[in-house]
């Protein structure tokens, strides 16, 4: 199987490419996003969230600054990950 860690930080307000305007936060987008991802597009290639949460310190080290969120994608293999990748980034570009 293949694991993504997706490390995330939201901006105050979201901001789209195509220059929508918009009153959502950045992490309002990132769930209204991340629900689509997760209900339609994952199952779809046999893939799942695994582990998802907020980030409110670092267990060792140091950082400027911590991530707001941190969230773990599961795939069954190489080739369903990069389905899943193209698929994503093809409707992002039909966005525009």
């Amino acid at each position: 199987t293949i694991k993504m860690v997706n490390l995330l930080k939201f901006k105050k307000k979201a901001s789209y490419e195509d220059g929508r305007e918009t009153d959502l936060t950045g992490e309002e987008a990132y769930r209204i996003y991340a629900h689509e991802v997760s209900t339609i597009h994952l199952p779809k290639v046999g893939g799942s969230i695994i582990f998802s949460g907020k980030v409110s310190r670092l267990l060792i080290g140091e950082a400027e600054e911590l991530w707001d969120m941190v969230a773990i994608a599961e795939y069954p293999n190489k080739m369903k990950f990069l389905i899943t990748m193209f698929l994503i980034l093809h409707i992002s570009m039909q966005i525009k």
